[in-house]
């Protein structure tokens, strides 16, 4: 059974004991800051992607996961994500395209449009603290992830 549904469903993903990794519990912490009382969107934290997220994304206008890369492009990316063609989980890593497969293989019917923001890092050891390059991105993710719920928000009404 689905949660309340809500308008934007956002993921975030990381481990504060992995370095650069909490990247997506800070970016957490800064939603949280941010929007406190925004009732169209549903914040929830985990370490990794896990097929049950199918049910936190039901019922949402548009899905956004939130991870920290060390083998990211840029520092900071923001790309659509698409329903993959086949389930892919492993012990430690579930693609977000292969949850929206799940999505679609669950309840029948086209996932909601999904975005990914990484933010690199550069060590993911097993230490507290956020590294200054991994600050850096932080500080730019957190813009840029303002900017585009305003974006959502605004193509939803």
């Amino acid at each position: 059974m689905a949660t309340s549904p809500a308008d934007i469903a956002i993921f975030c993903f990381g481990n504060a004991a992995r370095g650069d990794d909490a990247l997506g519990e800070h970016m957490h912490a800064f939603l949280q800051s941010q929007l406190p009382d925004s009732h169209g969107i549903r914040l929830i934290c985990d370490f990794q992607l896990e097929p049950e997220h199918i049910f936190d994304l039901q019922g949402a206008r548009a899905g956004i996961f939130i991870d920290a890369h060390e083998d990211a492009d840029s520092d900071v990316q923001w790309t659509e994500v698409k329903a993959g063609t086949t389930l892919t989980i492993s012990s430690h890593h579930l693609p977000a395209e292969s949850l929206l497969y799940l999505y679609e293989e669950t309840f029948g019917e086209p996932a909601p449009p999904c975005y990914l923001l990484t933010a690199a890092g550069e060590n993911f050891e097993l230490e507290e603290g956020l590294s200054a390059t991994a600050q850096r991105n932080l500080r730019v993710a957190q813009e840029l992830i303002l900017e585009k719920l305003a974006q959502l928000e605004l193509a939803g009404n």
